[in-house]
């Protein structure tokens, strides 16, 4: 098992993941977040992830101090900063102009 940073493509996904459009309210996605990128992040020797989409709710079941070591480190991989995940929380008081579900 190997933990691996996240192109930028796979970044946008993650985050457009963790964020939901209500009207004009836009709110933090939290569920299974731990999961949801070490689903992403954990890779085998050739590169290729050892949990599909559809076992993220499994992988949320294991261990919350392991799933911390492994957001942790696919986190700094990905560059995915504490700042970064403090902005998205702040984006959640209401949708900016523009933004999908937005008049």
């Amino acid at each position: 098992m190997t933990v691996r940073g996240l192109s930028g493509t796979e970044r946008d996904r993650f985050e457009n993941e963790s964020i939901r459009v209500r009207g004009r309210r836009i709110e933090q996605n939290l569920d299974n977040t731990r999961a949801r990128l070490c689903a992403l992040c954990i890779v085998d020797e050739a590169g290729a992830r050892l949990f599909r989409d559809d076992q993220v709710a499994a992988l949320g079941r294991k261990s919350a101090a392991a799933l911390d070591r492994v957001y942790e480190a696919a986190a700094r991989l990905s560059g995915i900063s504490q700042a970064d995940e403090e902005e998205l929380a702040g984006n959640s008081a209401s949708a900016p102009a523009g933004a999908p579900g937005t008049a």
